[in-house]
């Protein structure tokens, strides 16, 4: 500070009528520019506390803003080289701790500090950056439900991404080859702490995607801290767990840590270990419930088969089967009682028609046929074509009733099977075959087909 007052001592002599009486004058930028080296020589590295405010972010990528406290404000200078490494957004309310050092904008000579370092007052940065990425990927759609992806119930080839020397790998071959150990894994090798840990494991994510016939992808690492997790917190790696073709199971660090790529895919497992049970059925429980299944379907054959043997005895014991010509000889007779009765009907109505024929002949018509036959003339009409409708009607329900009469005959006919594809064997009797037990070899047998018999001769005999 002696320094300072030197200086600005100094400065302070330079204006007084001495000073002016040398002619030393400065130009305007001669004299900011002296200021600037003043400043900056003395207040080279400082730390100001203070709220953000009237932030502005032009194209260039560079922060302008104001620090300001309930006493006083300074205006700020955050460049884009140095603010590149900011792991969260700043943004106006932000109660935080600058580093930089305090310099002059020559050009309006207005002194402002130059931010090299920006640390958090309270909540940590991390956990901020971690919020706000968090917010604006839910914003876009990144955790909706409806996108999530069902993982397959029993896959086949699986992709990991982790490091291949950590502890999470083994866990998770472990497991996977204490269950299942048909499964194929394949390891995508990837750096899972550090800067570049974010970019190779959203790389290795989409090389996966381009490997064939995988099956389901498992992304996730042991625990640590929250340095430690933080390239699975970060949006590179989010963005290509979004965009994958295959379901994802994020895995990382232990069941009380969270992170924006459990968030972002298909389903979280608490830790590695997690994801590989997730993941892979244990096969000795699958075996035990494809024999139950089988034991159970097995069961529901036989009881079909058992209802369906009965069926058939049942059919095969009906009267029909038993003798068929009993029931053919009923339909014939009761033909032979519906065209009896058919006939009697109509000689009846004829003979009615008959008689209320004689019955006009004897009346006044041929008393006086003139007045009478005018008259009656519309109603003879009526009569002949109520009879002629009657008698047709009736004639048309008879027809009907034979039709169906003879199809039923028809289909009880036992030779009338053969035209839908059987046959009947007959030995050499002329006796109906019903077993093999009936013939022996060398016998001659006719089959009788719907067109035509064949004769054969037996060869052989297959119990």
């Amino acid at each position: 500070m002696e320094c300072i007052g030197e200086q600005i001592g100094g400065f302070i002599n330079m204006m007084q009528p001495e000073f002016f009486q040398e002619k030393h004058i400065y130009k305007v930028f001669e004299l900011n520019r002296n200021v600037r080296l003043i400043l900056e020589n003395e207040f080279a590295q400082v730390w100001v506390q203070g709220e953000i405010s009237n932030l502005r972010i032009p194209g260039s990528g560079h922060m302008y803003f104001s620090l300001k406290d309930e006493n006083a404000q300074i205006k700020c200078v955050f460049f884009r080289g140095a603010n590149a490494k900011l792991k969260f957004k700043l943004e106006n309310g932000l109660s935080c701790i600058l580093f930089g050092r305090i310099g002059v904008y020559e050009r309006d000579g207005q002194y402002q500090l130059y931010v090299e370092k920006v640390e958090l007052k309270g909540k940590g940065a991390l956990q901020l950056a971690f919020e706000q990425l968090k917010n604006k990927l839910k914003k876009q759609g990144f955790f909706d439900l409806k996108r999530k992806r069902k993982i397959p119930f029993l896959p086949q080839r699986i992709g990991v991404v982790t490091s291949a020397t950590g502890a999470a790998i083994r866990d998770i071959l472990n497991v996977i080859n204490r269950r299942y150990a048909n499964v194929e894994v394949v390891v995508r090798s990837a750096l899972v702490q550090g800067k570049s840990a974010a970019a190779d494991i959203a790389q290795a994510i989409a090389d996966l995607n381009e490997y064939k016939n995988l099956d389901v992808i498992i992304v996730g690492r042991g625990g640590g801290s929250i340095e430690d997790l933080w390239p699975f917190n970060e949006e590179p790696v989010a963005y290509a767990v979004y965009n994958s073709k295959i379901p994802v199971i994020s895995a990382v660090g232990h069941e009380i840590d969270f992170t924006i790529c459990d968030f972002t895919a298909d389903l979280r497992a608490p830790t590695p270990s997690a994801a590989a049970e997730l993941v892979v059925r244990e096969k000795a429980q699958l075996v035990i419930k494809i024999d139950n299944l089988r034991q159970r379907l097995t069961e529901t054959i036989f009881q079909k088969f058992k209802m369906a043997q009965m069926r058939f005895l049942r059919i095969k014991q009906s009267y029909a089967l038993r003798k068929p010509y009993l029931i053919v000889e009923q339909y014939q007779q009761q033909m032979d009682n519906l065209e009896k009765s058919l006939k009697s009907n109509l000689c009846h109505l004829i003979k009615i028609k008959q008689e209320q024929f004689k019955n006009i002949l004897k009346s006044d018509v041929f008393r006086r046929p003139k007045m009478i036959f005018t008259r009656n003339q519309e109603k003879i009409e009526k009569i002949e074509k109520s009879l002629s409708a009657d008698f047709l009607h009736l004639l048309r329900i008879k027809q009907e009733n034979f039709k169906i009469i003879s199809s039923r005959l028809t289909a009880l006919n036992p030779l009338s099977i053969l035209a839908r594809g059987y046959s009947i064997t007959y030995s050499a009797e002329q006796k109906a075959l019903k077993n093999i037990g009936e013939i022996k070899n060398g016998d001659i047998l006719n089959t009788k087909l719907d067109k035509g018999v064949i004769y054969s001769t037996v060869i052989d005999l297959q119990f």
